[in-house]
């Protein structure tokens, strides 16, 4: 009896195994869903998540870290010409010191048209996703020495770093406001 069933069984349970659980779940490893629109919104981000996932995203894109973003505003003979990648309402509760905010390449270019050539260029947004999608759109304009900050304003932020004009940050929405220290969350937005 069971030799009768015994092939049958095992090719039922091969094609319910494959079409109620391995076809339903996703191929793509969590950092290449984190910006897609797919990615669960109750998940819990995590910071290693969507910092591959924006590297994965813009391989192209060079990313700096916080501590040499530090490094490079601290100095006085070549400062970097820093772009705060946000909307108007998040620039308007904090942006780190001198930061001139430019969402798309047509605000960018009228303040990157006075640079010199060799003239770091750092972008940042919340994340680093916006940052990154204008960092690219800018290499492929030509530009050089184009950085992503890392983590964005949030790894700034939580890192205690000042920002010279407010300690709180806009968190974007309550989703990625997650990846924000809730001290250093605006409470009006």
């Amino acid at each position: 009896m069971i030799s009768r069933y015994g092939t049958a069984t095992f090719i039922i349970l091969v094609l319910l195994t494959y079409f109620f659980w391995i076809r339903p779940m996703s191929s793509k490893p969590d950092y290449q869903m984190v910006f897609d629109s797919r990615f669960p919104p109750t998940t819990r981000l995590k910071w290693s998540v969507v910092k591959k996932g924006v590297r994965w995203k813009f391989p192209r894109v060079a990313h700096i870290s916080t501590d040499s973003v530090a490094a490079l505003l601290s100095r006085s003979d070549k400062t970097p010409l820093v772009l705060d990648v946000r909307g108007v309402d998040e620039y308007a509760v904090s942006h780190l010191q001198g930061a001139s905010r430019a969402l798309s390449v047509e605000e960018a270019l009228p303040v990157l048209q006075n640079m010199s050539s060799d003239q770091d260029i750092i972008l940042y947004c919340s994340v680093g996703y916006r940052s990154s999608l204008l960092a690219e759109q800018l290499l492929d304009r030509g530009f050089e020495n184009v950085y992503n900050l890392e983590g964005g304003l949030f790894t700034w932020a939580n890192e205690g770093r000042s920002m010279g004009c407010s300690e709180k940050v806009h968190p974007f929405d309550a989703r990625w406001g997650t990846l924000l220290d809730q001290k250093f969350t605006a409470d009006d937005y």
